[in-house]
């Protein structure tokens, strides 16, 4: 894969993950002008909204990209895509609130029935926004992707700030309502660009079983994967308080930095790998997935180092206030899962080649050991460890992705270091 060759789409991707960078920014005023109890009912707010659309992306929005090359029977696809889309997303909202006051007993968080409510909500504005990013995903059109997002994170940027300017905090309904803005208006924003694209029928020459084959796998890789950085929350809710929930998803929110290279990598390749796979190209295949790989995992690591050598007791101790502190630790042992996430990217070269089946089960197999490890810190009540399931979970995970993928494209250990050669015969041919 030649860098040149794709600048376009790469400029506009890092654009993109560039706004990420800057709400992150936005999200450590967030933090300063909240307590951490109320961040802490966002985080459980937030991460179940999360996990309810990455299994609707999974059963039905990936069929827009694994099935929307048939450009024939687009319209069929996008009214299966788009049924199963609203029926997944709403309907498990409208279960969390029928189920409101048990769940709130269980956690011993009597609000959570007020973070249910707005669930719904939040949930009815996202579907149309969440569409459309898929549509720009298979067309890898990510200048549409950045101005979608650009109106998503600005309106949200202009709010939070108003409001801290002349109240100086923030309660929890109010960083709601500002969701709530954001996420309307960017999806009126994304369904103008993709308005043409909404063809529907009723009938097409894709089969259902065949759609539904792909997704019920994926749906389970995607939700068994996810399960660790989404619903950690309700873990450390059911296990401590939510307090700490709050103090722990600002170690999250910084340690998505990491995680949003990795998905706009993922974002990119997966697309391009069933490209490359029907077209029978596996040497473009493989130098595309160990480049990624290779550049991702050496720049992590670089990072984690300076991050452990004092850079995230700096950060934090500078921009937020001392009831935050409890962060440092969090964060610190956290950035170590950041080895393990550019691993990730095999699992997309694997569901290209379409073994959903296979990648599940090597994400079901970490998963045991992170909720074993994650019961057992509950159990002996130590919340610093929180981070340490996650560090297991990734281990395991990249080793047994690593000796799956190598039965398909032959990759080697030595491929993971191909960035010190790469970095040295650019150097070298720019210099001599």
């Amino acid at each position: 894969m030649r860098l040149k060759e794709h600048i376009d789409t790469v400029s506009w991707s890092v654009a993109d993950k560039f706004l990420f960078v800057i709400y992150g920014i936005v999200t450590i005023v967030q933090f300063n002008a909240m307590k951490p109890e109320e961040m802490g009912l966002f985080a459980l707010l937030i991460t179940i909204f999360n996990w309810i659309f990455i299994i609707s992306d999974s059963f039905a929005l990936q069929n827009l990209i694994q099935f929307g090359q048939r450009k024939h029977d687009r319209g069929f696809i996008n009214f299966v895509v788009g049924s199963f889309h609203i029926t997944i997303t709403l309907g498990a909202s409208l279960l969390m609130l029928l189920f409101g006051n048990p769940l709130s007993v269980f956690f011993n968080e009597p609000r959570l029935i007020e973070v249910f409510e707005f669930l719904i909500i939040l949930t009815f504005f996202n579907i149309p926004r969440t569409y459309a990013i898929k549509i720009f995903y298979r067309d890898t059109n990510m200048r549409r992707l950045f101005f979608t997002n650009a109106m998503y994170f600005g309106v949200m940027t202009f709010a939070t700030l108003s409001v801290v300017f002349y109240k100086r905090f923030l309660t929890f309904n109010e960083l709601v309502y500002i969701y709530l803005i954001g996420t309307l208006i960017s999806s009126l924003v994304a369904l103008s660009y993709i308005k043409n694209e909404l063809t529907f029928r009723l009938k097409g020459q894709t089969r259902l079983k065949e759609i539904i084959n792909f997704s019920v796998p994926y749906t389970l890789t995607s939700a068994i994967h996810l399960a660790p950085r989404q619903l950690d929350v309700y873990l450390i809710q059911y296990f401590f308080q939510t307090k700490i929930v709050g103090i722990y998803f600002l170690a999250k929110n910084l340690f998505r930095a990491f995680e949003e290279i990795v998905n706009a990598a993922n974002g990119l390749i997966y697309p391009a790998a069933v490209r490359q796979i029907a077209k029978n190209d596996f040497n473009s295949l493989f130098d595309m997935a160990t480049k990624a790989l290779s550049y991702i995992l050496f720049f992590n690591m670089f990072t984690i180092i300076l991050l452990n050598l004092g850079l995230t007791d700096l950060f934090i101790k500078w921009f937020l206030p001392e009831k935050y502190y409890l962060a440092i630790p969090f964060f610190n042992l956290l950035s170590f899962v950041a080895i393990g996430l550019p691993f990730t990217i095999l699992g997309s070269v694997l569901i290209a080649f379409n073994q959903p089946t296979k990648t599940m089960k090597i994400m079901s197999i970490s998963l045991v050991f992170w909720l074993l490890s994650f019961i057992v810190i509950g159990i002996i009540n130590q919340p610093l460890l929180i981070p340490v399931p996650h560090m297991l979970y990734f281990f395991i995970l990249s080793l047994l992705l690593f000796l799956e993928t190598k039965k398909h494209i032959n990759i080697s250990f030595k491929d993971i270091l191909r960035f010190i050669p790469d970095v040295f015969n650019m150097i070298k041919n720019k210099c001599f």
